[in-house]
């Protein structure tokens, strides 16, 4: 009995696992892309590896993004970036 009750809440788990996995990804309006590929590159260079969730510093402008004004946009050590204006996290990196 223990036996079915311990593999029971193991492959429950599993079942649950992938929605948990993907609870922090943000989805990204094609139109919010589209603009942050086509802008200008010139880069800020800061300490570090920028990754997501990663904090832009204070000093670094952030452009907004048109329609979104929750996003904005930077080139950080030759990386494109999507950043939440609020907080200076980074959202996406584009490749």
């Amino acid at each position: 009995m223990r036996e079915l009750l311990t593999r029971t809440v193991f492959l429950g788990a599993l079942a649950f696992a992938p929605a948990f996995a993907f609870a922090d990804t943000i989805v990204v309006e094609p139109d919010v892309d589209t603009w942050v590929m086509d802008q200008p590159s010139d880069t800020v260079t800061i300490d570090g590896d920028v990754v997501v969730g990663h904090e832009v510093p204070d000093d670094v402008k952030i452009i907004e993004v048109p329609k979104h004004e929750k996003y904005g946009y930077v080139v950080v050590n030759k990386n494109r970036l999507l950043v939440d204006r609020s907080t200076h996290k980074v959202i996406k990196v584009y490749e």
